[in-house]
């Protein structure tokens, strides 16, 4: 899924006001601007009260939020919150 069509999906779930589970099992990779887009979500989430939890996070994402230097706390289990970096 391209950038501009995942933060469209966060601001769309932004005006639901709840928390919102990413499954994440599928993702291929992911460059810079996803990782912006999804840390700006966590931020923006996070100043409304909500959190973003992503749902068995794939090794390539993993391996991209590591090289830039974010630990998703218990990445061995099947759902992870996201913390603000």
């Amino acid at each position: 899924m391209a950038t501009q069509s995942v933060k469209a999906d966060l601001l769309s779930a932004l005006s639901e006001e709840a928390d919102i589970t990413i499954e994440a099992a599928a993702v291929e990779r992911v460059g810079t601007a996803g990782i912006q887009v999804l840390l700006s979500a966590v931020q923006t989430f996070s100043s409304h009260g909500h959190e973003i939890l992503i749902n068995e996070p794939s090794e390539a994402l993993q391996s991209a939020l590591s090289l830039a230097a974010i630990v998703l706390p218990n990445c061995s289990n099947s759902e992870t919150r996201l913390l603000n970096a």
